[in-house]
């Protein structure tokens, strides 16, 4: 599901040579601040401008952020178990992080030594709804 998405700032005079840079930049920030929050834009990005107002419109906008999976990187194995091949407080320390249980864990070779890894996911966080400042 996608929503649009409407930015509207009302300024002081501004002088017509400063319009057009300061739509591209505030077309360059808003994609920017899309990706680090993790929402995709399917629509183009259009920014307008007058003396008094500036205006960002996004036709397409993701209702919620992606969700996110990444490895995390644990302590080398000959740390993680002890003699009897338990746990210990090492290896347990990871899996608290990445929420993930120590059976889903995998070993993966570093450039020093084998290590556990586990995967964490994250769900997503933000969600739009609509609203309206004046």
């Amino acid at each position: 599901m996608s929503k649009e998405f409407l930015l509207e700032i009302g300024t002081e005079e501004i002088p017509s040579r400063f319009i057009g840079p300061a739509l591209e930049k505030m077309k360059e920030l808003f994609a920017q601040l899309l990706a680090s929050g993790r929402i995709a834009s399917s629509g183009e990005i259009k920014t307008y401008g007058t003396p008094r107002r500036l205006v960002l419109y996004a036709s397409e906008l993701d209702e919620r952020q992606a969700d996110l999976s990444r490895e995390v990187l644990g302590p080398p194995k000959k740390i993680a178990y002890d003699a009897e091949g338990r746990p210990t407080k090492a290896a347990m320390s990871p899996e608290y992080a990445a929420s993930t249980s120590l059976r889903s864990s995998n070993r993966r070779k570093s450039w020093k030594a084998t290590a556990l890894c586990f995967v964490a996911d994250s769900r997503a966080r933000l969600r739009f709804t609509s609203a309206t400042a004046t």
